[in-house]
């Protein structure tokens, strides 16, 4: 009889001892795995959007110096076809049409690039 008992208590105690790991698992474990993987994806998220910020500043950036270039390559190319080496002369239409159309190519040319 007093065996027939114990092995009564030790699966009660069993059992007991499963739900209650049972209940934690689902209670405790679950959840702070879930928000561990929650915090794992915004922070991947944050991380990619940051990089595509910095990738667009860059981008800006590089367009700017782009545009920047083309306008003083447009004045350096004006000023080398004015006569006498005066700076910001008058050109003829035509020269000054070509050089136009140049810089125009360039501008085009750099947003295309970094647009």
């Amino acid at each position: 009889m007093f065996k027939g008992k114990l092995i009564y208590y030790s699966l009660s105690a069993s059992f007991i001892i499963f739900a209650l790991s049972f209940a934690y698992y689902l209670l405790v474990v679950t959840p702070n795995k879930q928000k561990a993987e929650r915090e794992f994806e915004t922070n991947k998220i944050n991380v990619e959007l940051q990089h595509k910020s910095q990738q667009e500043q860059l981008k800006q950036q590089n367009l700017e110096n782009c545009l920047a270039q083309a306008h003083e390559s447009y004045i350096n190319s004006w000023n080398a076809n004015c006569p006498n080496g005066t700076p910001g002369c008058n050109l003829s239409n035509n020269v000054s049409s070509v050089l136009d159309q140049d810089y125009k190519d360039d501008q085009e040319l750099c947003i295309k690039k970094y647009k």
